[in-house]
């Protein structure tokens, strides 16, 4: 029969108060995160008349995520060389001058070319959140947080359309990346306080530069074909079998 005497938590682990701070430091950051996509969406129309151009319209989307998704297993290792805290930062600062680029924006070439340096701090945002949740609860005391980044989500996905729309009715549609750089300041500063309090768990560690190439020549496949996309993630599965310190592992 199952013992009821609660477990003590792990020494690995902060106990709920100041896990609860630094999750409550890092919602600003997941809500960055969170509405980039929803906001910019719905301005999309406005956008493209704004500039001239609907040919080349997805482009704003797409160039964000591909470099996002291209980035994301860097940062996840980077972060277990370098540390949580510093990665993040990085992030934060790389996003911020992405949003930057894309408010001042003239042409949709330059746009396009902003949303990807977005992806690029963008990319780190989520995963480094979710694992740095992972760091400072332990999996008995995960699902007690599941309310604060539930609530993140459900504010982005509800009021992230009415916020792109709302600005890109009654202001200008750069707006939507100028009301990011407060909210980038402010997530670097909170960031760079409560993080302060985050457990260290770096381990020595190589980083696989060859299996993080086949990952960015498989994006670069992607827009031309699934099937040659799905080759070179192949390869880089093999690599990382072989590899003493994979960038990722493909079971």
């Amino acid at each position: 029969m199952r013992d009821p005497t609660p477990l003590p938590p792990s020494v690995d682990y902060l106990d709920h108060e100041a896990a609860r701070r630094i999750i409550i430091g890092i919602l600003l950051t997941m809500l960055l995160a969170a509405l980039d996509q929803v906001v910019v969406a719905t301005a999309l129309p406005t956008i493209g008349k704004s500039l001239g151009d609907f040919d080349n319209l997805s482009w704003v989307i797409t160039a964000n995520l591909l470099c996002a998704t291209a980035v994301t297993p860097l940062y996840g290792k980077l972060s277990d060389i370098h540390g949580r805290r510093a990665m993040l930062l990085i992030a934060i600062s790389i996003y911020a001058a992405g949003s930057l680029w894309c408010a001042l924006s003239s042409s949709m070439l330059a746009l396009i070319f902003g949303r990807a340096c977005q992806g690029l701090g963008g990319g780190g945002l989520m995963p480094l959140v979710q694992t740095i949740i992972g760091d400072v609860a332990s999996p008995r005391d995960r699902p007690r947080y599941q309310a604060y980044t539930s609530t993140t989500f459900i504010v982005s996905t509800v009021g992230g359309p009415l916020l792109g729309g709302l600005i890109a009715q009654y202001l200008h549609w750069s707006w939507i990346f100028w009301i990011n750089l407060p909210l980038c300041a402010l997530a670097f500063v909170l960031i760079h306080k409560v993080l302060q309090q985050l457990p260290r768990h770096e381990r020595p560690h190589q980083l696989d530069g060859a299996a993080l190439w086949l990952e960015l020549a498989a994006v670069d496949r992607a827009m031309r074909g699934l099937g040659s996309a799905l080759d070179t993630v192949c390869l880089a599965g093999r690599h990382g079998r072989r590899a003493l310190h994979p960038a990722y592992r493909i079971a």
